[in-house]
């Protein structure tokens, strides 16, 4: 697949740089090298770019056939995994008892539309008693109470 894909793209170019020489040959005076090399061998433009798309998809697929020493060492070196980023302090979090809608907008996953609901269930049910509570509202599930869980207070 990836042999097709670098293929593909040979073709692209060299159609690409035989368009834009066409181009600017009828701009100029001069000749452009793929016109250069047909006038040298005697045969059209096109056929001489054609040649010289030939030349550099062989050059290509002979590179990407044989195997290079770094591609055949095993690697010696792991990636390191990220640090893990601790949870924001008790003062640090947003208490949902109090937050404004702007406020808890800044909480991953919760937008314009969840953070108005997160304030009307806030006013119809009361402050929340725990931060768990908070999937009550419609639109906050599993998923997103996991995303904002470490972030959330009910306050002290």
């Amino acid at each position: 697949m990836k042999n097709k894909a670098i293929v593909f793209l040979a073709i692209v170019t060299a159609a690409a740089l035989a368009f834009l020489s066409g181009l600017y040959v009828g701009r100029s005076s001069t000749h452009s090298p793929i016109q250069l090399a047909a006038v040298n061998q005697g045969t059209s433009a096109s056929a001489a770019a054609y040649a010289a798309f030939t030349q550099a998809a062989a050059e290509t697929q002979a590179v990407t056939e044989a195997p290079t020493e770094a591609a055949t060492e095993a690697p010696t070196k792991t990636a390191e995994a990220p640090a893990e980023t601790a949870a924001p302090t008790e003062s640090a979090r947003i208490n949902i008892n109090t937050a404004t809608a702007e406020e808890l907008q800044a909480l991953s996953g919760i937008g314009p539309v969840l953070s108005q609901r997160i304030v009307e269930y806030r006013v119809a049910h009361g402050a929340f008693a725990s931060i768990e509570e908070i999937c009550n509202v419609s639109g906050i599930g599993e998923v997103t109470f996991q995303k904002i869980a470490d972030y959330i207070t009910v306050g002290g």
